[in-house]
């Protein structure tokens, strides 16, 4: 399939008067992508067919190595004693997948710091693998690692995120296929699961999947391809969910003409959505888009999801910065 960066941004954008601002931002659903409808379909039927593969499994009997648990949180520190074992200490082996995981402990320590606040994690890079058509970090396949999270024994609404994130990273593989001719950026919106929000309600105290239900943290990754060598670069924010409702999500998605006035998603359906957009800014593009519709519909100065000073400049541009200082 053979198609130029340019042609992701052909379909035309039908601006509503909210967004004739300076800020107003185009974004396109890869589902209305032709080429990439196919691609996504049949990732979304082959997780099916390894969702009720591995419930099989557990229906069978089959030991824990057959049939993927739900969190998997010592897997990478699993995966450096057997590169270590198998390729020795000092092998590039050994050292890529460890520091896979310095980069995962970084991650999680950032995520507790920063638990009830948002925070950033810098661009993370992905390698292209043409011969496989895969993607790769620290020496790991990502479709392999999505693949392992289709497991029958989450939750179901996880099983359907679970889904979702196989279909995101087939989709990353077949936009890497195309002829790229500039950067491409692709943002996806991770809304917190109904099924923890609910958990923490019944028990304040429990754990829930690496969730934070106390203010409905939202995630948003940003993945961005570089047309030179195929690769791509992902980076995250989390926000606090108090102000960038599911209501503010639903209806900036509106904005951006991504779903129509009348229509409203549930979380999975905008879980689901890989939005292309045409921002140098990265996910801090749409971030900003957020507070602003977070601002308009709760009449509170919005920034990075929380209520500051009317007075306070808001400054996406040293989010990052402050975040690597931290």
């Amino acid at each position: 399939m053979q198609q130029t960066a340019e042609a992701l941004y052909e379909t035309p954008f039908s601006e509503t008067p909210e967004m004739q601002t300076e800020r107003s931002l185009a974004v396109i659903d890869v589902d209305a992508i032709a080429g990439l409808d196919f691609a996504r379909l049949r990732a979304r039927n082959q997780a099916a067919d390894i969702l009720e593969t591995n419930m099989e499994r557990l229906r069978q009997g089959d030991s824990d190595s057959e049939v993927p648990i739900p969190v998997d949180a010592l897997g990478t520190a699993r995966r450096v004693v057997e590169a270590r074992r198998q390729f020795g200490e000092g092998s590039p082996e050994y050292s890529e997948i460890y520091q896979g995981l310095v980069t995962d402990c970084h991650r999680l320590f950032g995520e507790a710091f920063r638990k009830n606040t948002w925070e950033y994690f810098s661009e993370a890079h992905q390698q292209y693998d043409p011969a496989s058509g895969e993607f790769f970090a620290f020496g790991q396949s990502l479709i392999e690692i999505v693949k392992g999270g289709l497991s029958p024994m989450n939750e179901k609404e996880e099983q359907m995120r679970r889904t979702n994130e196989f279909v995101e990273e087939t989709t990353y593989q077949a936009i890497a296929r195309l002829s790229l001719q500039e950067t491409v950026h692709v943002v996806t919106v991770s809304e917190c699961p109904d099924w923890a929000i609910e958990a923490y309600a019944r028990n304040s105290k429990g754990s829930y999947g690496g969730y934070v239900p106390e203010i409905q943290k939202l995630m948003l990754r940003n993945v961005r391809f570089d047309p030179v060598d195929g690769s791509r670069y992902e980076e995250q924010v989390g926000l606090s969910g108090e102000y960038i409702t599911h209501e503010v999500v639903n209806r900036t998605l509106q904005i951006t003409s991504v779903i129509a006035e009348d229509e409203q998603l549930d979380k999975i359906q905008i879980h689901a959505k890989q939005l292309v957009h045409d921002s140098e800014d990265g996910v801090f593009a749409f971030v900003e888009l957020l507070d602003e519709v977070a601002s308009d519909m709760s009449g509170k100065t919005i920034f990075m999801g929380e209520v500051v000073d009317d007075h306070m400049k808001r400054n996406y541009a040293g989010v990052r910065e402050e975040a690597k200082e931290r």
